[in-house]
């Protein structure tokens, strides 16, 4: 469900509370020297931090960090036509590879404090 609510968020424009919730669960799986997304956030179970230490439905930052801060998403199936529309947020700059079928889709960009500036080769 949190998953569902950051991908909500984001969908809306609301970077920042979705950043700030992978800053927190998903950097608190980090700061307990984790290496890849648990099943669980740590709390949920007495006495350990989770139930299994690697699962895919975790891993919701690789997409919401390319699908919405680099802003990478298919408008068409095959990515015949794509959206690039990034939201930093709070973000000062972001850059990624977002692999499509046409090739992968660059995407640097950086807040000049004037606006948003993307480069694409």
């Amino acid at each position: 469900m949190h998953s569902i609510a950051c991908v909500l968020l984001a969908e809306r424009g609301q970077m920042a509370p979705a950043l700030n919730s992978i800053r927190d669960r998903w950097g608190d799986m980090l700061d307990k020297g984790a290496t890849t997304a648990w099943e669980i956030f740590s709390g949920h179970e007495v006495g350990r931090w989770t139930r299994s230490w690697c699962h895919a439905w975790s891993a919701l930052p690789a997409y919401l960090l390319s699908a919405f801060v680099l802003g990478v998403r298919p408008l068409e199936p095959g990515f015949k036509r794509a959206l690039i529309a990034p939201q930093l947020s709070d973000l000062t700059w972001a850059e990624g590879r977002v692999p499509t079928p046409h090739g992968t889709a660059p995407s640097p960009c950086a807040s000049n404090g004037l606006g948003l500036g993307c480069s694409f080769r």
